[in-house]
């Protein structure tokens, strides 16, 4: 038990010491990348399709077959 409880305070003694920086909304521009914007967006595409994916239930053959690519 004393060990949590030492880690505990080492842990709260760091958040002190941390700066938080407010997101942007865009990761990729926080990050500094210059094609922050295709990479934001491209990112949403893929989450949405991945999304509907799992909203029909499809597996990666059947998900391959409908959208004429190779089953990863």
């Amino acid at each position: 038990m004393r060990t949590t409880r030492k880690s505990a305070k080492v842990k709260r003694a760091r958040r002190k010491s941390e700066k938080i920086e407010l997101s942007s909304g865009n990761v990729f521009a926080d990050l500094g990348f210059e094609d922050s914007d295709y990479r934001f967006l491209k990112a949403k595409v893929e989450g949405k399709i991945a999304q509907l994916i799992e909203e029909k239930g499809w597996t990666q053959a059947q998900t391959a077959t409908r959208m004429a690519l190779d089953q990863p």
